[in-house]
């Protein structure tokens, strides 16, 4: 979105979690919630042998929580399990942050957060399509 110009409501708004601090939206995709993108890697150079800093692990750990205290009415993560880095196949393992989330404790969704199947969206769409403006 350019500054200055008008809002639209009904945009995507891409930003990064540094960016989005004391904002919030109606629903949050985050991507790449992975190891060594959140959080992130740090110098890829670096020998596997060495140890984590911790200090920058935690605050790492506070931008996650930034990040999914944005959404107002949804959350979505997304991870890889393969990417390409470097013309190489890397494979990847979600972030250790998502265990912490505790999402297997949270209680199921409402018939009205419940994801749709695809016949559903599709009839759901179609009657959109169908209303006056």
């Amino acid at each position: 979105m350019l500054e200055g110009k008008d809002e639209n409501p009904d945009a995507v708004r891409l930003t990064t979690v540094h960016a989005s601090k004391g904002l919030e939206y109606p629903h949050v995709f985050l991507v790449g919630v992975e190891e060594g993108i959140m959080p992130h890697r740090g110098n890829p150079d670096a020998d596997a042998d060495v140890p984590v800093d911790t200090g920058r692990i935690e605050e790492e750990r506070r931008l996650m929580y930034v990040a999914i205290t944005r959404a107002q009415r949804s959350l979505h993560l997304n991870w890889c399990k393969k990417r390409k880095r470097a013309r190489e196949t890397v494979v990847c393992e979600p972030s250790r942050f998502i265990p912490e989330m505790l999402l297997d404790d949270a209680p199921p969704p409402t018939e009205e957060e419940a994801p749709m199947s695809p016949k559903d969206r599709m009839a759901r769409l179609k009657e959109l399509l169908q209303k006056p403006a």
